[in-house]
């Protein structure tokens, strides 16, 4: 129920930035499949029609980070 709620919150905010026309970065550790699964799919064919996508591969700085201090 938790989780519905905070996509649910999450759609809202990405749909009226979209029909407000304002910028939006959405940044993730989860796989963009993942990412895009949880989102919607009305959420996803918004950012699909004005996203660019980037994503980067490699390990995960927090664990970088750990393994230095």
């Amino acid at each position: 129920m938790k989780r519905e709620k905070e996509i649910e919150i999450l759609s809202y905010i990405l749909r009226k930035r979209y029909d407000n026309q304002l910028p939006t970065i959405v940044i993730s550790n989860l796989e963009k499949k993942v990412l895009m699964k949880n989102l919607g799919e009305a959420v996803v064919d918004r950012l699909r029609e004005t996203a660019t996508s980037i994503e980067f591969t490699g390990e995960s700085y927090r664990i970088l980070k750990r393994k230095v201090a």
